[in-house]
């Protein structure tokens, strides 16, 4: 059985490792937002990130895939979103 290769993101990620991956760089991404703001001390919340944004599609954070360029089948990114929600 495939794991699919879902995304190219920092390399090409897997389906069971995605959404760890993505929740890591956002909590990066906050932490370094949030020194940023302390060291200028201004407020940057519009620089924060939330996890379901890296699977917006437009926003381009990722290149997300359709089909798993391994084994041909169609990703079900509803399924990937939903676990995201679960975490």
């Amino acid at each position: 059985m495939c794991d699919h290769t879902v995304a190219y993101f920092r390399d090409f990620e897997l389906q069971s490792t995605i959404v760890e991956e993505v929740i890591e760089e956002c909590d990066s991404w906050n932490k370094h937002v949030a020194v940023i703001s302390s060291i200028t001390r201004k407020t940057m919340g519009e620089g924060l990130r939330n996890p379901s944004d890296y699977f917006d599609g437009r926003k381009g954070y990722m290149a997300m895939f359709k089909y798993c360029p391994d084994c041909g089948q169609k990703i079900d990114w509803a399924k990937i979103k939903k676990s995201l929600k679960e975490k």
